[in-house]
């Protein structure tokens, strides 16, 4: 059946989220439809700030410049006392999101103005607003939602199929599909206090924190020559003290301000909310903005974070209705937004805490002792890049994960020559953006389909030194994209529209494309061994999945010369897939491992379980079936061999590959401390070595391991080949290269490499 629509979306509410999300949707071609029972703008300022996310939504929605027109540059944060002393003065760092500075002062009215001009000159084919227009009833069936409004008493009826309640913290759509509000109101009552500029004062263009116990004040710069200011009423006043500006003056006269400066505008009272909806969705009538969560205005996020709500669904929703994307992505909306709005109201929670001093001796201790005239520019919550906590991504989040954040935007070049941000190059798609090369051959057959399925484009970013080598390929100039994504250790970056990293592929890429990524230590740390041995584990855990068996252990790291080599003090161990073994005197593929490394060591073959008991020497030697001398082929998928303790851990203790001799001895037969090892490549001598340098007794080294691996969880078994470490410096080899072994009291082993 054909079902007959007036247009895709309702939004009821058109505020600065009802405007964004008409402005997304419209950009991707989807109608809307809105109501607001208002016929003209608010006229009182309530939002103060936007920064340089909310800038690149803009940017996005195709306004950025126009907005940018009628806001002002946000010069520093201080906090003052009322003898103007200036306490701590915070500076905000260059933006990585492609605006600077970071933040901007707004007249909440102006810049909606601006919105909604840009959405009647831009759109005004796909968006339809009826002014005066109240809704006053939503019903919802499988099909979609049917919206009852009333405009001077004539009724009128909207069929769409999804809507989105806009319509603020008293919002009517909440109650009607069955939502709560939760949480609490603040029982402070305060008054602002909008003036028009008259003449300068200075630094009248920070945005000031005036700290009094008594009578803190919030002292704000906002655009188009206006000013405000947030003052707390005291417990034995009430708003009926300052019915007009003449009660008013006292207060801004105490803080240096006087009629010379500024003009009362308006003044109201405020109380403020710490309050969340219990759900940001029912059926196909999703909520954003303070329809969904209330905060107090201490971070200037409020309006923001519903702007962002309103670009999140409304990408998502246009996807869904183009059929691009499953319905079951709008699931991702709430998973996405809840958190990033909790984070937020937390920050304003504190932040007002700080300003009403409402602080334990031990914070206000720690204030205190910042020195007076302290500028700091660091990275406060505030200010930092925006990170994604859940929702739809591929791949673990946190500070050692690029999945979740969001991608710097320098100027980038094409091909042709053409300088942009970054943004402009990558449209309003899925992006996968390769290190030096192009992303879609890294990718398995199955994966690409994946990719392909959501519209992806793929694009290799080239540093500026390079040469591009085909007509969708990016240069990074300024080197800001592609030391972000090695920093954490990400080889291919999958990008969605939103500009939010969805997936990245690190070691396991480079292990299936042949070329070696950039350290991983940066994302777990050099000295985290808990961190380190969970992505070695994590990376194990997906082999086994493809089907390969473990067969054994590998220690590294054993010798004072290897660990001299590579700037380690301690060892490491990994794992020995079946797939890792070559017969003696075989050829080995020179492309089977990564920058490959050769060393010469003993193993033990293990006749008994080593999971119970001291595990000491003793039980040890009585575990071990025999030994046999052994060439472990080394391999590395980081750059360069530029590893440090993490780097190799995570990546399976650079294992690639052993052979094993043909003698096999046990060690009633042999002592391991007094063997003496040579090792040759194409005749020549190139590492000389004893059992002594392997921990003192290579089967030391067979302790530690074992009691390691019992300690992991995953303890050694009876059949297990143990390579116990290295008798002497490893050594690299070039395609062809023969290597040859002795180990005395075990004889020989050999391999070579194909050419």
């Amino acid at each position: 059946m054909t079902m007959n629509y007036d247009a895709d979306v309702a939004i009821v509410g058109y505020g600065p989220t009802g405007v964004t999300a008409a402005l997304t949707l419209a950009r991707h071609g989807i109608s809307a439809v809105a109501f607001e029972r208002d016929r003209d703008i608010y006229s009182r300022a309530r939002a103060v700030t936007v920064n340089d996310w909310t800038m690149r939504i803009f940017q996005d929605l195709g306004i950025d410049e126009r907005i940018d027109k009628v806001i002002d540059p946000q010069r520093a944060l201080r906090w003052m006392t009322y003898d103007r002393t200036e306490i701590m003065r915070i500076e905000h760092p260059p933006s990585t999101l492609g605006r600077t500075p970071r933040f901007y002062n707004i007249y909440q009215p102006t810049m909606e103005a601006e919105l909604r001009a840009a959405v009647q000159e831009g759109y005004g084919d796909l968006v339809t607003v009826h002014y005066g227009d109240e809704v006053t009833g939503i019903e919802q069936d499988a099909d979609g939602v049917t919206i009852a409004s009333t405009a001077d008493g004539a009724p009128r009826t909207t069929r769409v199929r999804y809507a989105i309640g806009a319509d603020g913290g008293s919002s009517a759509t909440r109650g009607r599909i069955g939502c709560t509000l939760l949480g609490d109101t603040d029982d402070v009552t305060w008054v602002v206090v909008d003036c028009h500029v008259k003449r300068w004062w200075p630094d009248r263009d920070f945005l000031s924190f005036w700290s009094d116990r008594e009578r803190p004040v919030v002292d704000i710069a906002l655009s188009a020559g206006n000013h405000r200011w947030e003052i707390p009423l005291k417990p034995d006043e009430t708003p009926a003290d300052y019915p007009t500006s003449a009660e008013i003056w006292p207060l801004l006269k105490a803080l240096g301000v006087s009629e010379d400066d500024v003009e009362i505008h308006q003044h109201a009272f405020y109380q403020h909310h710490v309050r969340m909806a219990d759900t940001f969705r029912r059926g196909r009538v999703f909520l954003a903005g303070d329809a969904a969560h209330l905060m107090p205005p201490w971070a200037g996020a409020g309006m923001q974070t519903g702007m962002r709500d309103a670009h999140d669904l409304g990408w998502k929703l246009a996807k869904v209705l183009k059929g691009e994307l499953p319905e079951s992505w709008l699931d991702t909306y709430e998973a996405e937004r809840r958190p990033s709005a909790a984070f937020y109201t937390g920050l304003a929670v504190g932040l007002g805490r700080v300003i009403k001093q409402e602080v334990s001796e031990e914070e206000q201790a720690a204030m205190n002792a910042v020195p007076e005239n302290t500028v700091t520019p660091f990275e406060p919550p505030l200010t930092a890049p925006p990170v994604l906590a859940g929702g739809w991504m591929r791949g673990e989040t946190g500070d050692a994960s690029v999945v979740g954040r969001m991608v710097p935007q320098p100027i980038a070049g094409d091909t042709a020559g053409r300088m942009a941000r970054l943004d402009e190059h990558l449209g309003h798609h899925f992006v996968l953006l390769g290190d030096d090369v192009d992303p879609a051959t890294l990718l398995s057959a199955e994966e690409k389909a994946g990719w392909d399925a959501l519209g992806a484009h793929y694009r290799a970013v080239r540093p500026k030194t390079s040469h591009t080598q085909g007509p969708d390929e990016l240069v990074d100039p300024d080197e800001v994209v592609l030391p972000w994504m090695r920093r954490y250790g990400a080889r291919v970056i999958a990008v969605r529209p939103d500009r939010f990293v969805a997936a990245a592929a690190r070691l396991r890429t480079a292990a299936a494309s042949g070329t070696p990524a950039a350290p991983v230590r940066d994302l777990i740390g050099r000295d985290d061994v808990e961190a380190a041995y969970a992505v070695q584990q994590r990376l194990a855990s997906e082999r086994i999945a493809a089907g390969a068996t473990v067969v054994g252990r590998k220690i590294g790291l054993t010798s004072p010369a290897v660990q001299q080599q590579l700037g380690v003090d301690r060892p490491d161990f990994g794992f020995l897939f079946d797939d890792m073994e070559y017969a003696e005197g075989s050829a080995v593929p020179f492309d089977a491992v990564l920058q490959p490394r050769v060393e010469a060591e003993i193993a033990f073959v293990l006749g008994a379980d080593l999971a119970e008991g001291p595990l000491d020497d003793a039980q040890v030697r009585a575990a071990v079936s025999y030994a046999v001398a052994a060439i472990e082929i080394c391999g590395s998928r980081v750059a360069g061999w530029d590893i440090g303790f993490g780097d190799t851990v995570a990546d399976n203790a650079s294992a690639g590959g052993y052979v094993l001799g043909t003698r096999r001895v046990p060690l009633t037969d042999f002592d391991p401390v007094a063997a003496e090892m040579t090792m040759t490549i194409d005749g020549e001598t190139v590492s000389t070595g004893s059992g002594g340098a392997c921990l003192g007794d290579p089967v030391n080294a067979v302790v530690w391991l074992a009691r390691q691996a019992r300690a992991l969880g995953e303890p050694l078994r009876a059949g297990q080949v143990v390579l116990s470490g290295a008798l002497g410096p490893m050594r690299p080899v070039t395609p062809g290269a023969a290597v040859h072994a002795t180990v005395t009291g075990l004889g020989t082993v050999s391999v070579a490499f194909s050419s």
